[in-house]
């Protein structure tokens, strides 16, 4: 899932959502063996970018309900 539009208004990802949708897909791309742990290049990499993307989401939240 991502923003979606729905009849009680928009609704966002958690930051948990996204950060295990893109696991998924670095997973698919690198192999099951990556390291995704925060500690770890690839993992910080991963969470530099659900960050941004939840902060997109939740600023497109935001302009919706105002």
């Amino acid at each position: 899932m991502s923003l979606e539009f729905t009849p009680d208004g928009i609704k966002i990802q958690t930051y948990e959502e996204i950060f295990d949708f893109l696991a998924e897909g670095y997973r698919a791309i690198y192999g099951v063996d990556i390291n995704l742990d925060q500690d770890s290049p690839d993992g910080q990499r991963v969470g530099i970018e659900a960050k941004a993307r939840l902060d997109i989401q939740t600023f497109a939240l935001a302009l919706y309900n105002s």
